[in-house]
C-alpha cells in the first residue's frame, strides 16, 4: 500500500498538521498527480481561518498546483501520458466535498483530467506552472458569463462580418489574474470574428508599463485620471 505525506487541516483556524495518509486509486476520468509545487491565494487562507466550503474534518486544502501525471484513469485521454506527462491543475476539492483526496497540499493527489492542461516543453518551472490555474479560470469563466465568445469563435452565426467596436476593461491588471486577464483580452482583440477593438486597464503607477507590454492599449493609474 503506497503512503504519502499531507498537510491536514484538522479543525476551523487551527495550523496545519503534517500526517501520512494512503495514496488513492484515480477514477476513470482522474489522474493521480504527485505536487511538484502549488500557489497560494486568499481562498486558502479563508478556507482555513473560516472553514469556507468545509462541511467535514479533517481534509487537505489548496487550489492550484503543478505536477507530474503518476497513474491515469481507463476514461482519460491518451495525451496524459504516466511520468511523463508534467501539468498545471486546478484542484477540485470543493466540487468533492473537501475530501481530501482532491486537495493539493500533499504530495499526491487526484484530479479530474478536465482540469488538467499540459504544459508545453520549454522552460517552465513547476513553481511558474503552478500560478497558471486560477489566473486563467478566473478570465476564462468572466469572459463566459459575459456570453463572449471564445477565441476562434464567430460572434454571430448571421454575419460574416464583425464591426469591431467594443472594448475591454481589465480593473486591477498587475495581479496575477488581471494580467492573464490583459493576455486573453488581446487575443480576443486580435480574433477577427471579435467586435473587440481595445484593451484597457488600470493599475497602480509602478505597474502601467507591464501591463502595456501584455497587450492593453492603454493603462490607467487607478489613483488619478491620467493614463499610459
Amino acid at each position: 500500500m503506497s503512503t504519502h505525506l499531507a498537510a491536514m487541516s484538522q479543525a476551523q483556524g487551527q495550523p496545519f498538521e503534517l500526517q501520512t495518509r494512503t495514496t488513492p486509486k484515480p477514477g476513470p476520468n482522474e489522474l493521480l498527480i504527485a505536487i511538484k509545487s502549488i500557489a497560494l491565494n486568499p481562498a486558502d487562507v479563508i478556507m482555513r481561518n473560516e472553514g469556507l466550503f468545509i462541511s467535514t474534518y479533517p481534509t487537505v486544502l489548496g487550489f492550484d498546483m503543478a505536477g507530474l501525471v503518476l497513474e491515469t484513469g481507463a476514461k482519460v485521454p491518451k495525451t496524459f501520458q504516466p511520468n511523463i506527462t508534467r501539468v498545471a491543475a486546478y484542484a477540485s476539492s470543493v466540487w468533492k466535498g473537501c475530501n481530501e483526496n482532491y486537495g493539493p497540499f500533499q504530495e499526491k493527489c487526484l484530479v479530474p483530467w478536465q482540469h488538467a492542461a499540459p504544459l508545453p516543453d520549454g522552460d517552465i518551472s513547476w513553481n511558474e506552472a503552478a500560478t497558471f490555474p486560477v489566473a486563467v479560470q478566473v478570465p476564462l469563466s468572466a469572459w463566459d458569463a459575459m456570453n463572449i465568445p471564445r477565441v476562434g469563435e464567430p460572434l454571430s452565426t448571421l454575419s460574416n462580418s464583425i464591426e469591431k467596436k467594443e472594448a475591454l476593461l481589465i480593473w486591477g491588471a498587475s495581479s496575477s489574474v488581471g494580467s492573464m486577464g490583459v493576455q486573453t483580452a488581446r487575443l480576443l482583440r486580435e480574433d477577427p470574428g471579435s467586435a473587440f477593438a481595445a484593451v484597457y486597464a488600470t493599475s497602480g503607477a509602478g505597474n502601467m508599463e507591464y501591463i502595456s507590454s501584455l497587450g492593453a492599449d492603454r493603462a490607467f493609474n487607478y489613483k488619478d485620471l491620467g493614463g499610459y
